[in-house]
């Protein structure tokens, strides 16, 4: 019992769809793609696993899309030019409810993350990336973790899960290499109602004719028998050729999405201190639709600098980091004011840019991590593991040149000189302009204890977390509980109770002003002095939150028998005090002074739950005519019940669903209920072989439509199938002396299969959004 507490169950699974060039570390192509089982039924991917997973964008996400319990919110075809990673639900809580690290920086943005990642027609906020601070190239990952239940109590801040990435730690000795990737899509599916506006329609722009291109570099090294390196630098490019139906397109688009990573190491008798320096510049050159001259540059990620030092004392390890991260988004026009014209015709046409902005969010943090060795009293072993974390986030929002937009043109002779407010003899009589500028910031302080502890059959962890935060400022305690119980050396069962608390984002407070800066303008003739008729007043108040918590109960069955292992989890999941956005007059609140009437907050609403089952089955190595054969099924179930608004939705609007008057806080969530993949790897001699089959099931969407007679929303379901997605792919290796050289050949949506994902209004008509078309990739890499 006691040699089997001290090894590691794994599990090997292959949830990939082909062999990835590895471009940190050497490994065969025969090596065991494993998944480790660490404490109480969470999962570690080791760098053999993330290999096979398939990389067209290089994003975290891709490395997780598989795990049982992560839903990734998928691009849809038509917006799969674009490299911007995924966001994700674990367990079912929104996509950000969770924490994310790499060499334990805190890489999860706070400042909008439920913010709409598509600029083209909404252009008012600055751009986001979703729950990402930066852009992260999933090449430098050497492990990662994912804790989606039984957390420890060493984590805080979230609703859904823990991915806790590690970067490789430099090589005794030198290695080096280069990778180099590429990839395309066939015809991309798009609704025909849609198709047919690429033509005329505006706003509608194709964005089909698109490729990507990947390039990376590394060398490692110890230079001398203390001291390390790691280098590594990649460039990942999305070129999007723009059929040009009229003068409001540009014919091209790009993406490019840049990394540099150094990593040093230096080795003492009893510690090792590591520093990890993280580049990350993100750059998009796009337009306005519909919109004359109206080219922009999108601008995100930023960098970051950490320090890690591990110490190794007398019956305790310690473990402290430290690190400073500043992340960026703004978006620059290269023409600073917007004109709206009217054309012979009567159409109204605008040209030109809507002013600039930035959006900066700076976080600071420090933690210490004490871990006991293992102590022993007769049949009793335990240890202890304790420490605090303190973090603070900065947010600020600018807008760097004013928003202004002229309307109402009027004919003149001709202009003054200089005059902004007159272009080819045409005067503006009315302008609108916006500035903004905040800066708001939130500390955090915790504390944790907990322990492990072994008694014959059973292990015990006893947790405690305690988070305190400025934004709530209260003492949120959560404990953290779990009981293993080996049935024998191959078998064992596990259940616990658990609490989790979300972080507070600086969205809840950062944008209070922000309208406060808009303002309206007129004139009565081209010599008239502009007269103010509208300055908006602060239409936002922060009136203090509580933090959102959630309650789980979970068990699982952990398994290991003679062809297969096994891994059979429950989870139940009750979330309370999720915030969402309401106004004065449905919470029955009174008026301020200089704030708009009916002003909006933020507040804690209702609850919600979840039920998740998940089945791992993964074989042990089956030989046949002497090729290794490895089969894994995996099967995920969700049920969630509760409100599908996030912080940004209003609760009090009536609308209409299904034929009956609701508030909008209660329309129900849309999600896939259950996918199931199977996957088969096929080892021979140098080459490999590797099918995927993933079966999404039905759901239900939401679609959308106003009535102005009844001046309400209404919303019906949509019944969308199911459907099978078939991925291919081929991997050789070869051994040319001291070097290596990888080639794989992928393809996915084998069949080309238009499976429909997701519903929208178009126009007034029901369109389908739909998941990727076939696309390839191609992938070469040489180590040395």
């Amino acid at each position: 019992m006691k040699q089997f507490c001290k090894n590691k169950i794994k599990l090997s699974i292959f949830l990939a769809t082909y062999i990835y060039a590895n471009t940190l570390d050497e490994i065969n192509i025969n090596a065991v793609q494993n998944i480790d089982y660490l404490e109480f039924s969470n999962t570690i991917y080791n760098k053999a696993y993330l290999n096979t997973q398939i990389k067209q964008n290089h994003t975290l996400d891709e490395l997780i899309k598989n795990h049982t319990n992560i839903r990734i919110t998928t691009k849809d075809s038509d917006n799969s030019n674009s490299l911007k990673p995924d966001d994700f639900s674990i367990n079912g809580a929104k996509t950000y409810q969770n924490q994310m690290f790499i060499d334990g920086i805190n890489i999860t943005s706070t400042i909008q993350p439920a913010m709409s990642k598509t600029l083209y027609k909404n252009v008012w906020y600055n751009p986001s990336l979703g729950s990402y601070s930066l852009n992260i190239d999933s090449e430098i990952i050497d492990n990662l973790s994912i804790y989606d239940s039984f957390v420890s109590a060493s984590y805080g801040g979230f609703l859904g899960g823990v991915i806790d990435a590690k970067i490789k730690s430099p090589s005794k000795n030198p290695i080096g290499g280069f990778s180099l990737g590429y990839s395309f899509q066939d015809n991309i599916f798009i609704d025909d109602k849609i198709r047919q506006k690429y033509s005329s329609g505006y706003g509608y722009q194709d964005f089909s004719n698109y490729y990507k291109r990947y390039f990376s570099a590394n060398f490692s090294s110890y230079l001398n028998d203390t001291f390390g390196i790691l280098f590594f630098v990649s460039s990942n490019y999305s070129n999007t050729k723009i059929k040009q139906k009229d003068i409001y397109t540009i014919n091209k688009i790009s993406d490019t999405n840049n990394l540099i990573l150094l990593k040093t190491q230096k080795d003492y008798d009893n510690h090792i201190l590591s520093s990890t320096f993280i580049y990350n510049p993100y750059l998009i050159n796009q337009f306005q639709e519909g919109v004359i001259d109206s080219n922009m540059k999108v601008n995100y990620g930023g960098f970051s600098l950490a320090f890690n030092l591990e110490s190794e004392l007398k019956n305790i390890n310690l473990n402290q980091h430290l690190s400073f991260l500043k992340s960026n988004s703004s978006r620059i026009y290269d023409k600073k004011v917007q004109y709206q014209f009217i054309l012979p015709s009567g159409i109204k046409q605008s040209y030109g840019g809507l002013g600039d902005t930035l959006q900066t969010e700076k976080s600071y943090q420090y933690k210490l991590d004490a871990k006991t060795n293992e102590f022993k009293n007769n049949d009793l072993e335990y240890s202890f593991n304790f420490g605090f974390e303190l973090s603070k986030n900065q947010g600020k929002i600018n807008r760097i040149n004013p928003y202004t937009r002229y309307e109402k043109p009027i004919d003149i002779l001709a202009c003054k000189e200089n005059d902004i407010s007159c272009i080819n003899n045409q005067y503006f009589s009315y302008y609108e302009t916006h500035f903004a500028k905040a800066k708001k910031s939130i500390n955090n302080y915790a504390q944790f204890i907990q322990s492990d502890i072994k008694y014959h059959n059973f292990r015990f962890r006893l947790g405690l977390r305690n988070d305190y935060d400025s934004l709530s400022k209260r003492f949120n305690i959560a404990p953290r509980t779990g009981l293993e119980y080996y049935l024998n050396d191959n078998q064992f069962l596990g259940f616990g109770f658990n609490k989790y608390y979300d972080k507070g984002l600086l969205a809840y407070i950062l944008y209070d002003d922000y309208f406060s800066g808009y303002e309206e303008y007129s004139r009565i003739d081209y010599n008239s002095p502009w007269i103010q008729d509208t300055k908006w007043q602060k239409d936002r108040v922060f009136m203090g939150l509580k933090s959102p918590y959630a309650n789980e109960f979970s068990l699982y069955y952990n398994a290991e028998f003679k062809y297969f292992k096994m891994l059979l989890k429950y989870i139940k999941r009750k979330t309370y005090n999720e915030i969402y956005s309401a106004n004065q007059e449905e919470l029955g609140l009174e008026s301020i002074k200089d704030t708009d009437n009916n002003y909006k907050v933020y507040y804690n609403g209702k609850k919600t739950a979840n039920d998740i089952v998940s089945l791992n089955l993964s074989s042990n190595e089956i030989s046949i005519f002497n090729t290794k054969n490895y089969f894994d099924l995996n099967l995920s179930y969700l049920h969630k019940k509760g409100s599908a608004t996030n912080y940004l939705s209003t609760t009090g609007k009536n609308i209409i669903y299904n034929g009956k008057t609701i508030k909008s806080s209660e329309l129900p969530f849309v999600y896939e209920p259950f996918i199931a993949n199977f996957t088969h790897n096929l080892f021979y001699d140098n080459f490999n072989l590797i099918n995927e089959i993933t079966y999404h099931s039905a759901k239900n969407d939401l679609y959308s439509q106003y009535d102005k007679n009844l001046n309400m929303q209404i919303f019906s379901d949509t019944k969308l199938k199911s459907y099978l997605n078939w991925n291919l792919g081929f991997g050789y290796t070869k051994n040319i002396k001291n070097t290596k050289l990888k080639i794989s050949f992928n393809i996915l949506n084998i069949l080309n299969s238009k499976n429909k994902i997701n519903v929208f209004n178009c126009n007034n008509e029901l369109c389908y959004k739909y998941a990727n078309s076939r696309l390839y990739t191609f992938n070469l890499n040489y180590n040395f």
